[in-house]
């Protein structure tokens, strides 16, 4: 039990006591799991999902950067508006499409501290995560 509460001292004092909490709360980047609507050749589709960082009241004050997938229906365009991302057009082919997002984030308004050297990073454990999603177009 010493040696766990050593181990414990050592590394709270090497990360300090809010980035160990950040993990144990889990604030990280988070891309939501989603079902999209199915949609049909030669129609508008149109469908979002929304970013942002668990266990985090302030989303907003990141910057978000998406990894776009390659593997969406031909006539289906990706982009993204601040923490959304929109897939919109009209897809020409079947299929069902796999695909991965990666996103990650970046604290805004980061400060730095004089005391220990450091910046305020906006108190995340990670700053990174995917997720994998699926179209289907009949």
């Amino acid at each position: 039990m010493k040696q766990l509460v050593k181990i414990l001292v050592i590394i709270v004092s090497l990360t300090g006591c809010e980035a160990i909490l950040d993990c144990v709360l889990n604030v990280v980047p988070e891309l939501p799991d989603k079902t999209f609507k199915v949609g049909h050749v030669d129609e508008f589709y149109y469908d979002d999902l929304l970013a942002g960082i668990n266990n985090q009241p302030r989303d907003d004050d990141y910057d978000y950067y998406f990894d776009f997938p390659d593997n969406l229906p031909e006539g289906l365009i990706v982009y993204n508006d601040f923490r959304t991302v929109r897939f919109e057009g009209t897809p020409v082919t079947q299929g069902t499409y796999n695909f991965t997002i990666n996103l990650k984030v970046k604290y805004k308004y980061p400060s730095y501290n004089i005391v220990d050297d450091t910046y305020d990073d906006g108190n995340l454990c990670l700053d990174e995560t995917s997720n994998t999603y699926t179209i289907i177009i009949n």
